[in-house]
């Protein structure tokens, strides 16, 4: 792949980390000399880990590939050393402006850390489009590498912004948690599978509707969400926001109802069976071969396009119903019941292939948060 096409490709980089700095611009206003600085920063810094990880699977003799059997030592090489030292490299960026306290809030941490995913994922798409042929594969993959780069720095930056709570524990928590998420969704892309990677669509879809709320939540009044919805939007449902989330998740006045925890999970898994039933009778009536989608060709995107989002709408529906048969004031048992059925399917996918339990693993975070939305309507129905 020539140079033109990679930084063609590397585009969409810098134009969401401007597109964050200018939300959070309107409440604090950040140099942008700094914020250029650091990506910058982070092009050197990340191109040096990229080589240094280069090297260190070369020497290990891994492979980041799922293939045959590889998936158990791909993850190993992925969780153990690909994403920590990726995620690494960018916290060295940030680490000297939280060091001399130029961190001053959550937003300006959260910025900065989308600063120096932007610069990591541009020299992660120059480097590996060197050593790949375009195609629509390839190309699916390094425009799909772009998303999580900038949403784990961002996670972690936010709490390292953080001053009103501990920030050495909570950094932490929040580092461990954007590893693991940028090596579950790194394997997915960097698989060769043309399933496995479409898997990942959601995951990045997700990402991208988390940090669109987030930045949500950080405009200032004058630019709310509600002055900012015209036309058809108006007359949707309001995404509920971070805060009312994290209340949400809280645990209520009343003792957690574990028997509603648990038929929160049958529900789901329920609706699941409706909801695969519906998908596969559709499929007939749309004359969809669902047997090309043990296929590796793009004769199985329409069988698993139809299947997978027959399994995803279900946990939102799954919480909806859930919170509004409890009558429950948090969606804290609609959330728990769903990692049940997660749990479950998972454990059914990996009776099959080590595909199919990267692919539920993929979409896990997913169903968790869809399930979460699904209650939070049901409670405030």
């Amino acid at each position: 792949m020539n140079l033109g096409l990679a930084l063609l490709l590397a585009l969409p980089a810098p134009l969401l980390g401007g597109l964050v700095w200018r939300r959070v611009g309107r409440f604090r206003p950040v140099s942008l000399r700094v914020v250029v600085g650091l990506t910058l920063a982070s092009v050197i810094l990340g191109a040096a880990a990229l080589n240094l990880e280069r090297l260190l699977l070369k020497f290990t003799d891994l492979s980041l590939q799922v293939e045959g059997g590889n998936a158990a030592t791909a993850a190993l090489a992925m969780f153990l050393l690909a994403a920590p030292l990726e995620e690494a490299a960018k916290v060295g960026c940030v680490w000297p402006l939280y060091a001399t306290g130029r961190l001053l809030s959550p937003r300006v941490g959260m910025l900065y850390g989308v600063a120096a995913g932007v610069g990591l994922s541009a020299a992660e798409l120059v480097w590996v489009s060197r050593a790949v042929e375009p195609s629509a594969l390839s190309v699916a993959q390094l425009l799909l590498g772009i998303p999580v780069q900038l949403f784990a720095s961002g996670l972690w930056g936010y709490w390292l912004g953080r001053g009103d709570r501990p920030r050495g524990k909570w950094f932490r928590v929040a580092w461990l948690l954007s590893v693991a998420i940028h090596g579950l969704y790194a394997l997915l892309i960097s698989s060769g599978s043309p399933k496995l990677v479409a898997s990942a669509l959601p995951l990045a879809l997700s990402m991208g509707g988390t940090g669109w709320i987030a930045l949500r939540d950080m405009t200032p009044v004058e630019g709310s969400i509600g002055h900012e919805r015209r036309g058809i939007l108006r007359s949707l449902p309001e995404p509920p926001s971070l805060r009312a989330m994290r209340r949400s998740l809280r645990r209520s006045d009343r003792p957690i109802m574990l028997h509603w925890i648990l038929l929160g999970g049958l529900v789901t898994l329920g609706v699941m069976l409706v909801s695969v039933g519906v998908a596969v009778w559709l499929g007939h009536e749309l004359a969809i071969d669902f047997s090309h989608a043990e296929s590796s060709g793009p004769e199985a995107g329409a069988p698993l396009l139809l299947l997978g989002s027959a399994v995803l709408l279900s946990f939102p529906l799954a919480g909806f119903l859930v919170a509004r048969a409890s009558a429950a004031t948090s969606v804290l048992e609609p959330a728990l019941g769903a990692c049940i059925a997660i749990v479950l399917l998972a454990l059914t996918l990996a009776v099959s292939t080590s595909s199919g339990v990267l692919m539920s693993l993929g979409l896990a975070p997913v169903a968790f948060l869809l399930a979460c939305v699904g209650a939070w309507f049901g409670t405030s129905g």
